[in-house]
């Protein structure tokens, strides 16, 4: 919910301050693409089910689409919910230090174009 609320008020912001879409950008790939990243590189550590959602993470992380993480969330919400807030927050403080901005009311790989 937080990052919903985060996400609107930054799209609404959008035309002048195209530096709050380029943080929250980032942070709306961040936890999808951090949990395909774990299920590739750690493969032994997930199911069967959590590897193939891996797949399908890494496809939604890349489109902006932050929802691909929460089957690991809600398997797991002690351990992953503190490491992809930490992630977000990463990924959106070192967007914030190198100037990221995004003109585009979306986040992921995709909006690159307009970044």
């Amino acid at each position: 919910p937080i990052n919903k609320v985060a996400t609107l008020f930054a799209q609404t912001q959008v035309n002048t301050q195209p530096w709050l879409m380029g943080g929250v950008g980032i942070a709306i790939c961040t936890p999808p693409l951090g949990m395909a990243l774990a299920t590739f590189l750690a493969p032994s550590k997930f199911k069967r089910d959590e590897r193939e959602a891996g797949k399908a993470a890494g496809i939604m992380g890349m489109i902006g689409i932050s929802e691909g993480a929460i089957p690991f969330a809600a398997g797991d919400p002690a351990r992953v919910l503190p490491a992809i807030v930490a992630g977000g927050i990463v990924g959106n403080v070192i967007g914030f230090m190198f100037h990221v901005m995004n003109h585009a009311p979306w986040g992921g790989w995709i909006v690159l174009p307009v970044v």
